[in-house]
């Protein structure tokens, strides 16, 4: 079954985050931080749907934790979006150079987000 992945260090995001989409019947794997992201993105890579990846972060941030997907060619291929209240230009320009697919400002609308998400699972 696939899932969607939330990497952010604030435990309200990611339960926000998760409750929008569990309404929706999406499973949610949550990290805390981006090497817990990649370690989830490592075990599960085939079920991985999207991934939400918040910017700022301790211990391993977005960019990179960015950085370290793009290394594995296989990661390529999932969809990643910038969960965050960056607005810096030079920064979403930057993010691209990876394959971020977009941006989702919070904070954000569950509905909306969901809506997003659920492209991903009706292929």
């Amino acid at each position: 079954m696939k899932k969607t992945l939330v990497i952010d260090d604030s435990n309200i995001i990611r339960q926000q985050v998760e409750f929008a989409l569990k309404r929706e019947g999406i499973e949610v794997l949550v990290a805390a931080n981006g090497k817990q992201g990649l370690e989830i993105i490592e075990a599960n890579r085939d079920d991985i749907a999207c991934v939400f990846l918040d910017f700022h972060m301790p211990e391993m941030n977005g960019m990179q934790t960015l950085e370290a997907l793009y290394k594995d060619e296989k990661n390529h291929e999932i969809p990643i979006y910038m969960l965050t209240t960056e607005h810096s230009q030079k920064k979403i320009a930057e993010s691209k150079q990876y394959g971020v697919k977009g941006w989702v400002v919070k904070p954000f609308d569950p509905g909306k987000l969901a809506m997003l998400v659920r492209k991903y699972f009706n292929d």
